[in-house]
């Protein structure tokens, strides 16, 4: 009797054991699926890559270029395609819809391009730091502040794709939300009927960003710098610049602000009149007429007061995902290392009140029919934007 007794506790053991192994390693699989930092291994410089024959190499070298643009990271490209510790970049002809789930445990690593992303260098950007170990934007533990992820707009076989991490999973290097990073999958990512499976709970012009493929944002620089070369990113920056580890000097600037440590405004064409400006307790306008120019505007206020801004109208480059380079980009946020709001094609009637006591505006358009009309106004730190009605009109 004690012979089965002592059995019957082993195997209540062994069964116990076993479930919790299979939940340890279902985790351990997301984690390893979704490329948490955490739970990645660097890879050493420079990183190997081997490009498949079917694929285009001249998209291939236009994404290194993006990922090498003020960053420590370097590439090699080999001829061997058995290499364990290279990226194998093939091209899969019979799929269309673009999926960025990879099997971090394949040596070599393997990434795979649809046919409609193996002519997008901001694709293959992603894709490939999504396999050096970064996360999606739409993964981060703090995703919920941010945005809403519309699961009824989602199929039911990729809800999981939406799965965020836990904050104990990885590691985001101080760095805010950024609807700018190259690491947002897109508007549209995995959701039924061209209907949005990702909104801003910010302002619902941030949604036009989302999904950008130009470039990366200074966030995204400052993930890879300091995960791939924490001692190479010393410098100090101002004005939410980050340091450049290239050569071509200590900083990178947020935009507009240019100089060794990005401590002043880019210089503004004549045309653009007076661009510090401060914000009174009556509505002032600020407005340019069509036509080629660069202006920066430095918006301020009193301190603890705030700065109401409504653009009336503006007409600038058309483009979705909207970037920095084509919009007209108003920075109203605290964080000032994030991507500013872009406004692309036409809109009216954005309100939006500063985080801080000071808003920056960049414009710069070669299209002579591109033209903004904003108002702006001292307000209260608790004010919201419908609290101050203006008759002003176009």
């Amino acid at each position: 009797m004690v012979y089965f007794k002592v059995s019957n506790r082993f195997f209540i053991f062994l069964s116990l054991f076993l479930c919790l192994s299979i939940v340890l390693n279902a985790e351990n699989t997301r984690i390893k699926r979704s490329g948490s930092l955490k739970s990645y291994v660097k890879r050493s410089m420079p990183i190997k890559y081997y490009v498949d024959p079917t694929v285009l190499e001249y998209y291939v070298d236009k994404a290194l270029e993006i990922l090498k643009d003020g960053t420590c990271l370097q590439f090699v490209k080999i001829s061997n395609d058995n290499d364990p510790d290279a990226i194998n970049i093939v091209r899969n002809k019979s799929e269309y819809v673009i999926d960025y789930k990879f099997n971090k445990d394949e040596k070599p690593l393997k990434l795979v391009l649809e046919q409609t992303a193996f002519k997008k260098q901001g694709v293959i950007a992603r894709k490939m730091l999504s396999e050096m170990g970064l996360i999606f934007t739409d993964l981060r533990p703090d995703r919920d502040t941010y945005i809403n992820i519309e699961y009824p707009n989602i199929s039911t076989e990729h809800k999981n794709e939406y799965d965020k991490y836990d904050s104990n999973e990885v590691d985001l290097y101080d760095t805010g939300f950024d609807f700018g990073s190259i690491m947002f999958r897109g508007l549209y990512h995995r959701a039924l009927n061209g209907k949005k499976a990702v909104t801003s709970k910010l302002n619902p012009k941030f949604d036009y960003m989302i999904g950008q493929e130009d470039g990366l944002s200074l966030y995204d620089r400052q993930v890879i710098n300091k995960y791939y070369c924490s001692d190479k990113a010393t410098a100090s920056c101002k004005n939410g610049g980050v340091p450049n580890t290239q050569s071509s000097g200590p900083c990178f600037c947020s935009k507009p602000f240019t100089g060794t440590t990005c401590e002043s405004l880019k210089t503004s064409d004549a045309s653009c009149g007076n661009t510090k400006l401060t914000a009174t307790s009556e509505f002032q306008t600020l407005s340019t007429e069509a036509g080629h120019r660069k202006c920066y505007y430095e918006i301020e206020v009193k301190p603890s007061k705030r700065i109401f801004i409504r653009v009336v109208k503006s007409y600038a480059t058309s483009g979705q995902p909207c970037t920095e380079k084509k919009g007209l980009l108003i920075k109203y946020q605290k964080d000032e290392t994030a991507t500013g709001l872009s406004l692309c094609g036409y809109n009216e009637e954005v309100k939006l009140i500063s985080e801080t006591e000071k808003v920056i505006i960049a414009w710069e358009t070669g299209d002579n029919t591109n033209r903004f009309t904003i108002r702006y106004r001292q307000v209260g730190q608790f004010d919201t934007v419908d609290s101050f009605p203006d008759s002003f009109t176009m």
